[in-house]
């Protein structure tokens, strides 16, 4: 039997409120919109409110989903190019709900979380090509980087390579 991974389905609150905040602040572009119903993203993210989840399924199942809000227990993760003025931009919309401002992880990369309306975490980060390269500018070799990645000099080249 062979499997295909197809996205990621998230219960929300208030799909249009959800729509509209994975469009104008993750700059998501919906494939497909089902008004009331679901919705789609073109990275393979999908939305749907509870009420349409559990009539996708028996009574029986239905009645004992509990379905729970900011569960801390996942998070999805996008990749930038701009990390500073990615947060810069998003710092201008004084209602999100920030976990913390951009840091440096141990292995260099900077990343930034925060909420999205139904407390799903949101990880934003630097690319990890750009990541190799940066430190690369900043004078690290490519074996002082292959060593803070936990990866092969060869991957970190080819990292370097990719982010030209």
């Amino acid at each position: 039997m062979e499997m295909k991974y197809e996205g990621l389905l998230l219960i929300v609150a208030d799909l249009k409120a959800a729509k509209d905040f994975y469009e104008s602040v993750l700059g998501q572009t919906a494939s497909f919109y089902y008004e009331g119903e679901m919705v789609s993203f073109e990275s393979g993210i999908s939305l749907a409110p509870e009420s349409a989840y559990k009539s996708w399924m028996t009574d029986e199942a239905a009645r004992g989903l509990n379905v729970r809000s900011q569960s801390n227990n996942f998070q999805l993760y996008f990749e930038v190019e701009d990390i500073e003025g990615c947060y810069a931009t998003l710092k201008e919309n004084s209602e999100l709900n920030w976990l913390h401002a951009p840091i440096e992880v141990d292995y260099g990369a900077r990343t930034m979380r925060l909420y999205d309306l139904d407390g799903h975490i949101i990880e934003i980060s630097e690319a990890i090509a750009l990541v190799a390269k940066r430190l690369a500018d900043e004078g690290m070799t490519t074996a002082e980087i292959a060593e803070k990645f936990g990866d092969s000099v060869e991957t970190v080249e080819a990292l370097i390579e990719e982010s030209k």
